[in-house]
């Protein structure tokens, strides 16, 4: 009897108490927190490969997304998804060879053409403004609207140092971008395929282990937030896509200097 009772104390002061009990949730999550600082190096190989991996992994599912239905609406009209997928991948291909053969090179005239034309483009901008503030209604501000723009032009050559130097300095980090880039484009045509291939039954395969109960609720849910995403990417990239394509050729149209890239950016 006097156990039960000592066992109803325990209970009713400690582990029926909920500010018992939160304090000792919220001491074990800061002794978590403290000892993951205390081995976070050991987690360091593991956050390089996925910071390695991502890149690649974000690609495919952004591609998967955008080229999905393209599959399935091929294969409403007969043909096999493998079939499908290396035609889509012929067509890809395609295009990036004539963008590199095209695009690419109109890209980097323009980009060089405009550098060169900048130190012009800077004198034009100071010559209107200096005609703008040789009217008499300005005058009288002169003194400050220089002060202003002393001011930027110490900004910017202080800017251009700054780039200078961290030219030099990043150059390892530099390095290692290019890297991670080079690892993605050459991952991301495989990851792309099996997601074409087998992406549809991701969804199925990973629900097998969760608890039958949660089965149903969890694919609609995930299945909801799947449709969401996919909606949204595909939305955004062609709106993108859409507009960019327009604007070039539109600035093209009437003659306008750089169109290619003032229609991208």
């Amino acid at each position: 009897m006097e156990k039960e009772q000592t066992k109803t104390w325990f209970f009713k002061w400690f582990l029926n108490s909920k500010t018992v009990t939160g304090l000792i949730i919220i001491l074990l999550f800061l002794l978590n927190v403290l000892v993951f600082t205390k081995v976070s190096h050991v987690f360091t190989p593991v956050a390089q490969f996925f910071e390695i991996i991502g890149v690649p992994v974000i690609m495919s599912v952004v591609m998967y997304y955008m080229l999905f239905p393209v599959i399935k609406f091929l294969e409403k009209r007969g043909i096999n998804r493998l079939s499908a997928i290396i035609g889509v991948y012929v067509v890809l291909l395609g295009l990036i060879i004539w963008g590199i053969v095209v695009i690419i090179p109109l890209i980097q005239t323009q980009t060089v053409t405009f550098f060169k034309n900048f130190p012009g483009y800077v004198r034009t901008v100071d010559n209107e403004v200096q005609n703008l503030l040789n009217i008499e209604i300005l005058h009288q501000f002169r003194p400050q609207l220089d002060q202003i723009g002393n001011t930027m032009s110490t900004r910017l050559i202080e800017w251009a140092q700054n780039l200078s130097q961290m030219t030099f300095t990043g150059l390892g980090s530099v390095v290692g971008t290019i890297t991670t880039v080079v690892i993605g484009i050459v991952t991301m045509p495989f990851i792309l395929f099996f997601l074409l291939k087998d992406g549809d039954n991701l969804l199925d395969y990973g629900l097998q282990f969760l608890p039958k109960k949660w089965q149903k609720k969890t694919g609609q849910v995930l299945g909801e937030v799947n449709n969401q995403i996919s909606s949204y990417i595909r939305g955004q990239l062609t709106v993108a896509l859409a507009v960019a394509i327009m604007f070039t050729i539109l600035f093209s149209i009437i003659g306008l200097d750089f169109a290619i890239i003032l229609g991208i950016s």
